[in-house]
C-alpha cells in the first residue's frame, strides 16, 4: 500500500493539502484578468497551489504557462527560458513550435532537439543576438499578449521566483521592460511569485520602483489548524489506519503547522506504524528522529559555517519563534549584544535561507532544523 503522505515535490489530488479559499481566490482572479503577486516562506506549497490554479484555468479554456526564473543565471539565460515556456504553451507539436518561433523571431534560428521516439518530447534553444539584445527581451516579453490575441483566449503567465530577476543586468533594467509591457497586456494575467519578502517588498511596495501596486498582494499563510487536522486525519484513513486527536495535536504541535513538514512527518510516522493500524506517539517520536538524522548531515555543516552571532540568534530563535530580535527583552534575555551586530546576523541569515520574516518578527524556516538545535544546545 503506498504512502498517503507526500513531500518534496509539487503535489496533487489526494496529496494536495487543504487550500480552497486560495484555490477559489486564484482562479477568479486570474480568470478576469487580475495580476497578482503571491508570497510565502519556503515551503508553504505556494507551486503546488499555482500549479492546482494552473490545472483548473486549463480546463476552463485558458493557455497557462510557467516560468521558473531561479533558472536564470542571465539576462540572456531568462530570455531563452521565458521563450520556451511561452512557445511550449502556444505550440504543444515540434512542427507548431518551429512555424511559431519562426513567425516571432524572423532573425533567429532555432536549435531544435527531438527526444523520445513514441512520445517525442523536444527542447528550444535559441542564439541570442550579438546586437539589440534588448530589443530582442522586448520582443519576449511582449509575446504573451501576442499569442493570446492570435490564439483568442486569455492567457495566464506564473513568474516564479520572480525577486531572482531583479538581480540581472543593470538595477531596475527587467522590471522597468516588464512594466513598459504588462501595462498594455490586456488579455494576460500574470502571478508574480517569490519567497523573500523583502525583496518582493522593495520590488512591488516601493512608490519609485517600476512594478509598484501592479499586483494585487496575496501573502500564503499557514493552513488553519483544524483543516490541516483534518487532512492527517484523512489520509491515514484512506489506508485503513486510525490515528486519535491527541497523536494528530502531537504532530502538528512539532510541525508548527507547517504543511511541507507536516507532510514529512506523516510520511514518516507512516512508515514506523505499517503494518500496525493505529498510529501512536511512539510512532511520530521515532518518526521525528528519523526526519532529523535523514538532514543531519546537512544540518552539521550548516551550523559549522555560521558565525559566532548568527549562531546566537540560531539558538535564541529555536527558544523563542517570532520574536522581535531589536527589543530589549530579547536582546537581553540571551545576551546578544548591540543591535548593529543582530542586523549584520539578520542580514547573513536571511541570505542563507535560514530565517524567515513572520509577523514583524523571525522564525527559523526548517521546523527540523529547530530540533536539530534544540537537541545540539539540550
Amino acid at each position: 500500500m503506498e504512502n498517503p503522505f507526500l513531500f518534496g515535490n509539487v503535489v496533487k489530488v489526494d496529496y494536495f493539502t487543504n487550500r480552497e479559499d486560495e484555490l477559489k481566490t486564484l482562479t477568479l482572479d486570474l480568470s478576469s484578468g487580475q495580476n497578482v503577486l503571491l508570497f510565502s516562506p519556503r515551503r508553504y506549497g505556494k507551486t503546488s497551489l499555482i500549479i492546482r490554479v494552473l490545472d483548473e484555468l486549463k480546463a476552463k479554456g485558458l493557455i497557462c504557462v510557467y516560468v521558473d526564473f531561479f533558472r536564470a543565471a542571465s539576462l540572456q539565460a531568462l530570455g531563452k527560458i521565458y521563450a520556451d515556456a511561452l512557445t511550449r504553451a502556444a505550440a504543444s507539436k515540434i512542427e507548431e513550435a518551429i512555424q511559431f518561433v519562426h513567425s516571432h523571431f524572423p532573425t533567429i534560428i532555432p536549435r531544435i532537439t527531438v527526444k523520445g521516439q513514441d512520445s517525442p518530447d523536444f527542447e528550444l534553444d535559441f542564439d541570442v543576438p550579438r546586437q539589440d539584445m534588448d530589443k530582442w527581451l522586448d520582443e519576449i516579453y511582449d509575446m504573451p499578449q501576442r499569442i493570446a490575441e492570435r490564439k483568442k483566449k486569455r492567457l495566464v503567465v506564473v513568474l516564479d521566483e520572480f525577486q531572482e530577476a531583479a538581480n540581472l543586468g543593470e538595477a531596475g533594467t527587467v522590471e522597468r521592460s516588464l512594466r513598459a509591457k504588462i501595462q498594455h497586456h490586456d488579455q494576460v494575467s500574470y502571478v508574480f511569485m517569490g519567497s523573500k519578502r523583502h525583496l518582493l517588498d522593495e520590488l512591488f511596495a516601493d512608490k519609485n520602483k517600476p512594478l509598484y501596486r501592479i499586483a494585487k498582494s496575496m501573502p500564503l499563510g499557514k493552513i488553519a489548524k483544524e483543516k490541516l487536522a483534518s487532512f492527517i486525519r484523512s489520509r491515514f484513513h484512506s489506508v485503513k489506519m486510525d490515528i486519535d486527536p491527541a497523536c494528530i495535536d502531537r504532530i502538528l504541535e512539532i510541525s508548527g503547522c507547517h504543511s511541507y513538514y507536516t507532510q514529512q512527518l506523516c510520511h514518516e510516522a507512516y512508515n514506523m506504524t505499517v503494518p500496525q493500524k493505529q498510529v501512536t506517539e511512539e510512532n511520530i517520536l521515532k518518526a521525528l528522529k528519523q526526519c532529523i538524522a535523514a538532514q543531519s548531515y546537512a544540518y552539521t555543516t550548516l551550523w559549522d559555517g555560521l558565525a559566532g552571532k548568527q549562531r546566537e540568534l540560531v539558538v535564541a530563535l529555536s527558544k523563542l519563534p517570532g520574536s522581535n530580535v531589536y527589543s530589549k527583552e530579547f536582546i537581553d534575555r540571551f545576551n546578544l549584544g548591540s543591535t548593529s551586530s543582530i542586523q549584520t546576523a539578520i542580514d547573513a541569515l536571511e541570505k542563507k535561507g535560514i530565517i524567515d520574516r513572520e509577523n514583524g518578527g523571525f522564525v527559523l524556516s526548517d521546523i527540523f532544523f529547530i530540533q536539530w538545535v534544540k537537541k545540539k544546545i539540550a
